[in-house]
């Protein structure tokens, strides 16, 4: 009886080794992981953001041509009957001019050659941006960026500690603001002016 103690306390034993052996071969596997992910991250950011920049400016011109495209549907006349006569057609109308749907296509903004602009690109775990007033969210901001003027590239290189939440399966999100130059994109501050931002977000890490 008591050899038979003695064998089941040594099997016990075993296996609370491989065990303990198990649990350190997944730390010391999830410590690997984690500078590689870091460093992944961190290569990608600039490009990350040479996208936002454009993909910024391409929604402006986007938004420029639906907004012509939706006043010029707003102001068309209906079509008016022809008065009638004995030679004509009661149910004859006046069609409206072909040449009608060849739009010009203006700025959403007046803006000449002078004009500038501001980028500010927030990272954030919130899909919704508000954290205005966290400085430690503000990861890019370019002042003066002269409107008209594409053949200046803006690069920049970022060192971003990840918070627990991301590393842990959370999400990133980019939060980029274009404004006029001088108007916040923060809706608590008083130089801030809905009309003179625009705005868009990009998932950037939803998985690590």
């Amino acid at each position: 009886m008591v050899d038979k103690n003695n064998e089941n306390k040594k099997v016990d034993a075993v296996q609370q080794k491989q065990e303990q052996q198990q649990e350190q071969q997944q730390q010391q596997q999830q410590q690997r992981q984690e500078p590689e992910n870091k460093s992944k991250l961190k290569e990608l950011l600039p490009a990350i953001l040479r996208m936002v920049f454009f993909f910024a400016l391409y929604k402006i011109m986007t938004n420029v041509a639906q907004n012509k495209l939706n006043n010029q549907s707003s102001t068309k006349q209906p079509p008016q009957f022809v008065g009638k006569n004995d030679n004509q057609n009661p149910d004859s109308k006046v069609l409206p001019n072909q040449n009608e749907n060849n739009f010009i296509v203006r700025n959403l903004w007046k803006t000449n050659e002078n004009t500038k602009t501001d980028l500010y690109v927030y990272l954030s775990e919130n899909e919704i941006f508000s954290e205005f007033n966290d400085e430690s969210k503000l990861l890019w901001n370019i002042n003066d960026i002269k409107y008209h003027d594409y053949n200046v590239n803006y690069d920049k290189e970022f060192k971003v500690k990840l918070p627990e939440s991301v590393l842990n399966n959370g999400t990133y999100y980019l939060h980029s603001f274009l404004t006029f130059s001088g108007v916040s994109p923060n809706p608590q501050n008083s130089s801030f002016d809905r009309k003179k931002i625009t705005y868009n977000k990009k998932c950037k890490i939803k998985y690590i």
